[in-house]
């Protein structure tokens, strides 16, 4: 019996099996009003990011709410 692989993209170097898992890493955050008081609760890949946009007012169920603060993550 032959074994094969699969190549992820032509210029890829790692070879990963078919079936093999895929773990991403997510954080769960808490963020509080400046304003308000009042929190928000959120999942995201990339938390520096996702921060940003609450701040600028890119995410409707936050706008107009901010100045955000993290006050939890994992």
């Amino acid at each position: 019996m032959r074994e094969t692989s699969h190549e992820i993209g032509e210029k890829s170097s790692k070879i990963v099996p078919l079936g093999a898992p895929f773990f991403a890493t997510f954080h769960v955050y808490v963020l509080q009003s400046e304003t308000t008081g009042r929190h928000y609760v959120g999942h995201t890949s990339d938390l520096t990011q996702r921060l940003g946009q609450h701040n600028i007012g890119i995410t409707k169920s936050t706008k107009n709410r901010g100045p955000w603060k993290l006050i939890y993550q994992e």
